[in-house]
């Protein structure tokens, strides 16, 4: 059968009632002009039988004729499959059921104080949104990432925060008050921060030079968070991080494309190393990753996406891990372009810079 949902709900509309397949009672007109009254299952026997006699511009219903109808379709014919079950779903004589057009009931979401329509990640009816929408928005969900992370002593690191309201929506200007246990294990650069237009907030951390493992807490009121840090030192046996790789390694992307890449982490002896803290970087800003920090899983290798935007050009896409004097790095270069196929220059892969640091599976 080749008919797609939108071709039968249309049948379900123009050539049914109330929306539905119907076995009798629909007038409509044959590829000679002759006006007949039948069923849905006529109806698309007749855009077929004008259409295998040549005469594709015939209107058969609702001012349409052939040509139309197989745009609606994706520009597939109908073939006697179509026919077939048509009738066998339109409630008519022989027939076992009754085709209806599917009804989707909007969902709506509320961002910023109104009502927006998203039927994929709503969670309100109408009325219900418009109340939800007029409460005061509050602190409701706070998220920090990564929420496990390994690393040395005397080792910094960036740790991330976004905070959501009852609604879901992100909120800016939230003040996030950070803390640890034990306390004597971490440097916090602020012991406060505020949450940004994107509901994030940051903050680098560096650990002391005692062993073992710490909470981060972070707060707003009674909500909070939590990440544990196991901090570890250079004993016999630790395994260096040597090596990043990015796949795929060249690229191209269009206006608004969206790609998927991934990096893997090598020890000195090239084998993948897990709970690395990828940082991913775009230059020039034409285009955004999803995930700032990442961390390598268990095979060495984490994901992250690249969405391109609306100016034409060259970025370097960077991962990186390690502070300035102690860094280990791979990029890649990617050519945005208003799209139309293989236009521009791709350039080949940086070479990874090899610069030790040591970090304990």
């Amino acid at each position: 059968m080749t008919l797609n949902t939108q071709i039968k709900d249309w049948f379900a509309t123009n050539a049914g009632i109330n929306d539905c397949f119907v076995g009798n009672g629909k007038t409509y007109t044959d590829a000679d002009g002759v006006t007949h009254t039948g069923r849905t299952g006529d109806i698309v026997n007749a855009f077929y039988t004008a259409h295998q006699v040549g005469k594709d511009s015939a209107i058969i219903i609702a001012n349409t004729n052939y040509i139309q109808l197989k745009v609606i379709n994706n520009n597939i014919d109908i073939d006697l499959s179509d026919i077939s079950w048509t009738y066998a779903n339109d409630g008519g004589i022989g027939s076992s059921a009754t085709y209806c057009k599917t009804v989707t009931i909007p969902k709506y979401k509320c961002v910023n104080g109104m009502c927006i329509q998203d039927d994929i990640n709503g969670t309100f009816l109408e009325p219900t949104c418009g109340n939800s929408c007029i409460t005061t928005p509050v602190v409701t969900t706070i998220v920090m990432s990564p929420s496990s992370i390994q690393l040395m002593k005397g080792q910094g690191t960036n740790l991330n925060v976004i905070v959501y309201d009852q609604n879901n929506n992100v909120m800016p200007n939230v003040t996030i008050n950070w803390s640890s246990s034990p306390s004597n294990m971490l440097i916090f650069a602020n012991m406060s921060t505020s949450t940004d237009l994107q509901g994030i907030s940051s903050n680098y951390i560096v650990t002391s030079n005692t062993r073992g493992t710490v909470t981060v807490t972070v707060t707003n009121g009674a909500i909070s968070s939590n990440a544990t840090i196991n901090i570890i030192d250079s004993s016999t046996g630790i395994k260096t991080l040597s090596k990043l790789e990015i796949t795929p390694s060249i690229t191209r992307l269009n206006y608004g494309e969206k790609s998927e890449f991934y990096v893997t982490a090598y020890d000195q002896n090239n084998n993948p190393m897990p709970d690395i803290v990828i940082e991913w970087t775009v230059n020039p800003s034409i285009a955004t990753v999803t995930n700032v920090l990442t961390v390598t899983l268990v095979n060495g290798t984490v994901n992250n996406s690249i969405t391109a935007g609306n100016t034409t050009g060259t970025l370097i896409l960077t991962a990186s891990s390690g502070d300035k004097s102690n860094n280990i790095s791979d990029n890649v270069f990617i050519n945005i372009s208003p799209g139309g196929g293989l236009s521009g220059t791709t350039v080949a892969t940086l070479s990874s810079i090899l610069i030790g640091l040591s970090l304990l599976k």
